[in-house]
């Protein structure tokens, strides 16, 4: 009900709202046996009173069909994956506010894009075996589930979403202020991609003697262009056969 009414609108007003509809009506059943016009015009001060009407009176109707009554306490049993589809299946409800409802009223981590795109990049389960890359919503939804601990998942979504719109955005993200770039593995495979690609050395042998080490670092591909070609012309220089 709360984020039917929050719908466009400011805060303050549609909290006026909630608040007047939980003193005028004891339980939710209450509100749908209510007339039309009474649940309107308590509605009106938030604004878009006629389509919210209908939005809640129809998502009040869903429960009680679906429960008996206009409650989601027999939900908590659900699945994640059954309770996103009946919350997204609400008239005027979109995934964004199923997330919601599954986050905040029932503690279940929803696959939010910014949270999806900063772990799969992270790669904090790659010792698992797992990558996260490429799976959509649903999969992401099961993984997520059976890794995290119901105990982290509030705070690690709300940061992971935060993280996600501010500083690990999907295009350009803001790696140079990111202060996980050194676990990230996105951030060491873009690093790694640039520096090897580059013209700058990586790699410097100071007393070298007969090679062997240089020609270690050619071979594991730590030596950079201008490395692996000085290389070549200093032993086509002062290699001589035997």
């Amino acid at each position: 009900m709360y984020i039917i009414l929050a719908r466009r609108t400011r805060e303050g007003a549609y909290q006026q709202v909630f608040a007047l509809l939980q003193k005028r009506f004891r339980r939710w059943d209450n509100l749908l046996d209510a007339p039309r016009r009474k649940v309107k015009k308590l509605v009106y001060s938030g604004g878009l009173s006629r389509k919210k009407t209908l939005a809640l009176r129809a998502a009040l109707a869903a429960l009680r069909k679906r429960s008996g009554k206009c409650t989601l306490e027999p939900a908590r049993s659900w699945s994640d994956e059954e309770l996103e589809t009946f919350l997204h299946g609400l008239p005027e409800f979109e995934r964004k506010s199923a997330y919601c409802i599954m986050m905040y009223s029932f503690g279940r981590l929803p696959a939010d894009k910014h949270a999806g795109r900063v772990l799969a990049r992270l790669g904090p389960y790659r010792e698992l075996g797992l990558t996260l890359d490429g799976f959509d919503h649903k999969k992401l939804q099961t993984i997520l589930a059976d890794v995290i601990p119901p105990n982290l998942r509030y705070s690690l979504h709300v940061n992971l979403v935060q993280h996600g719109r501010s500083v690990c955005r999907s295009v350009l993200p803001l790696c140079e202020k990111c202060g996980l770039r050194n676990l990230c593995q996105y951030y060491r495979r873009q690093e790694t991609k640039r520096v090897m690609g580059g013209d700058a050395p990586t790699v410097i042998n100071f007393f070298a003697g007969s090679g062997g080490l240089s020609e270690g670092f050619v071979k594991a591909g730590l030596a950079g262009k201008r490395y692996t070609e000085r290389r070549r012309m200093f032993l086509a220089k002062t290699w001589r056969p035997t």
